[in-house]
C-alpha cells in the first residue's frame, strides 16, 4: 500500500522529520535545562541563571520528560526506518502519557504562579506534540494496512 500524503509529503517522511526534530531538540533541551538547573547564581562575573526555587521542581520534571523524549525519539526513528509499527506504537503511548503529564505540570505551574514564559512554552509544546502524534499515528496505520494486504495474483 502506498504511504499516505500529508501537506505534499509522505507520512513516513514527516515521521522521520518529527523523529529527528525530537532527538535533536530534546538533546538541546537537556543541555540547556541541565545548565539552568545546576548553574551557580552566587558567582560574580559569570553568566548564571537565577531561577526561583519553585521553578526548579517544574524544570526538573521537564528535564526528566526531555530525557525520556530523547530515548523515545530514537524509538520513533528506528520504527520509521524499519517500518515497525510496534516501535512507533511505543512512541505514541509515551507521547500520550507525556502530554497528560505535561498538562498536569502546566496546571501546577499556573497554580503556583510560575513564569508566564514557562507556562506558554509548555502549552505550545502540548499543541505541537498533539499534531505530531496525529501524523505519526496516521503513518502507523499505513504501515499496519500495508503489512496486512495480500499479494495480488497476476
Amino acid at each position: 500500500m502506498k504511504d499516505g500524503q500529508l501537506c505534499g509529503a509522505r507520512t513516513g517522511l514527516w515521521t522521520k522529520v518529527i523523529g529527528w526534530f525530537e532527538v535533536i531538540g530534546t538533546l538541546a533541551s537537556i543541555i540547556i535545562l541541565t545548565i539552568a538547573l545546576f548553574a551557580d547564581p552566587q558567582k560574580d562575573g559569570e553568566v548564571t541563571f537565577d531561577l526561583p526555587r519553585r521553578n526548579n521542581m517544574i524544570m526538573s520534571l521537564i528535564l526528566l520528560l526531555a530525557i525520556l523524549s530523547f530515548i523515545m525519539g530514537i524509538f520513533l526513528l528506528r520504527g520509521s526506518y524499519k517500518d515497525s509499527s510496534a516501535q512507533i506504537r511505543g512512541w505514541i503511548v509515551f507521547t500520550i502519557i507525556s502530554l497528560v503529564l505535561l498538562g498536569v505540570v502546566t496546571i501546577v505551574a499556573i497554580l503556583i504562579k510560575s513564569d508566564v514564559i514557562l507556562i506558554v512554552s509548555m502549552g505550545c509544546s502540548m499543541v505541537v506534540q498533539g499534531f505530531c502524534l496525529w501524523i505519526v499515528n496516521f503513518h502507523k496505520k499505513h504501515i499496519e494496512a500495508s503489512s496486512f494486504s495480500l499479494p495480488v495474483k497476476v
